[in-house]
């Protein structure tokens, strides 16, 4: 309320609102929605923290973690396990190499852009929306909103550019960058991620979201073994 009075706009916009001042003492309940919504991005980059890290683990010894799961395998399907597996590490190899190129292609646009704007902690920010990156269709949007929050105190001309920053970066990401990055690796059909992302959302929360879109590349490589594309029939010659 007290940047809106601070333009001539914005004083004449509060003298139209009937309700401004019930609702100039509901402030408090709005900041705390706020900071439940900050709780929530929070809780989202953590779980991206943990899926790092476990990452990291597995990677560092997966010969472990497979012989581990590999005795509970009747040893009649243990070659098919094996197939399995490596083409589900495959998908998933190729597609963390694109995520990870995506991820430092958006942070260094979007702290770039942030810094010409003059929009404080650029760095943070482009941080922030580089590792949100991560999570296909809502991380994007996640991303945007605490870079416009700080625009916005300055001045509302700069939220607007802000937000046509991030709708520029995403649409380069989105149509240039990861295409160009995804030629050797299989595309994750937008409509199963985002079921994936439903569902483990509802089950475990941040954490589920933030791991949909690598258990959807582990199934898509998982069923490219076990469900192979038929080749197609061989066209009957026409009689001369």
């Amino acid at each position: 309320m007290e940047r809106l009075n601070g333009y001539q706009w914005g004083r004449w916009l509060l003298l139209q609102w009937s309700d401004y001042t019930r609702t100039s003492g509901n402030i408090g309940p709005a900041l705390s929605r706020i900071g439940g919504f900050v709780l929530s991005t929070a809780s989202i980059i953590g779980g991206l923290g943990l899926v790092l890290f476990l990452g990291l683990y597995l990677a560092a010894e997966p010969q472990m973690y497979l012989s581990g799961i590999r005795r509970f395998i009747p040893t009649n399907n243990r070659a098919m396990f094996d197939a399995c597996m490596g083409s589900a590490a495959r998908v998933l190899r190729w597609w963390l190499i694109s995520q990870m190129f995506s991820m430092i292609a958006v942070g260094t646009i979007v702290t770039v852009g942030l810094w010409a704007l003059g929009v404080p902690l650029a760095g943070t920010l482009g941080i922030i929306a580089a590792l949100l990156t991560f999570i296909p269709n809502v991380g994007p949007i996640v991303s945007v909103v605490p870079a416009v929050l700080l625009a916005v105190m300055i001045s509302p001309i700069k939220g607007l550019l802000v937000i046509l920053l991030f709708l520029l970066v995403h649409f380069l990401e989105g149509n240039i960058i990861t295409p160009l990055l995804e030629r050797k690796i299989v595309r994750l059909p937008p409509a199963l991620t985002m079921t994936a992302q439903l569902f483990l959302a509802v089950v475990a929360g941040p954490v589920g979201l933030a791991l949909a879109a690598p258990f959807t590349a582990i199934a898509i490589g998982t069923f490219q073994v076990l469900l192979p594309d038929d080749p197609l029939p061989s066209s009957p010659s026409l009689p001369t």
